[in-house]
Order: C-alpha cells, then structure tokens, then sequence
C-alpha cells in the first residue's frame, strides 16, 4: 500500500503552569510532526455518535509509531480523533491500522 498522505500526530499534554494556584490545563501538542500514511473511508456516509453528534469513520494505514488512543490526526483543514489502534507483523513488514473518526 502507497503511503500518500503526510499528516500530524498530536497528543494531549499538560500546559505549562503560567501562575501557582491556577488549575492544571491540557492541550493538544505536535507529538509527531510529519507522518506518512495512507486514509480510506470506512464507511460511505456519516454516523449519529453517542452523544447525537454526527461522525464519519475512516481507516488509517502507517508504520508504526508512537500512536495511541485519543490522538489527533490533523490533515489539512482534516482534524481526526483516533478511536482505536491494531499493530500487525507478517513476512517481516509491519504496519499499523487505525480507525479515526472525522471530527467538526
């Protein structure tokens, strides 16, 4: 499979704390700057979520990298939450699977 696509990875981290007393705070950081991979639709149209919010599921292919659960991939005006991730191994080569859902 062709890699055709570069997109960032972030990940939710800690701010830093600006005054004593403040309440700590997260953002999304850039945890990987520049990542080959390949994103196909999962599904043809978009879904009601949980919370009655509408998403389209996507699949992710990658080598494998530091990529866990929660983390963003931003292509573009594409933002993505990484809903789950699969690491496989065959004939040497491995290669990770990653459902994202689009988000608004």
């Amino acid at each position: 499979m062709k890699f055709d696509k570069i997109v960032e990875i972030q990940r939710l981290a800690a701010d830093e704390e600006v005054e004593e007393g403040l309440p700590d705070t997260e953002s999304y950081k850039t945890h990987i700057a520049s990542l080959q991979c390949h994103i196909q639709p999962l599904e043809e149209g978009f879904s009601t979520g949980l919370e009655g919010d509408y998403n389209k599921d996507f699949l992710m292919f990658c080598r494998v990298n530091d990529i866990i659960k929660e983390d963003r991939v931003i292509d573009g005006d594409d933002i993505y939450v990484v809903d789950s991730v699969e690491k496989y191994e065959f004939i040497g080569k491995s290669h990770m699977e990653l459902t994202i859902r689009q988000i608004q």
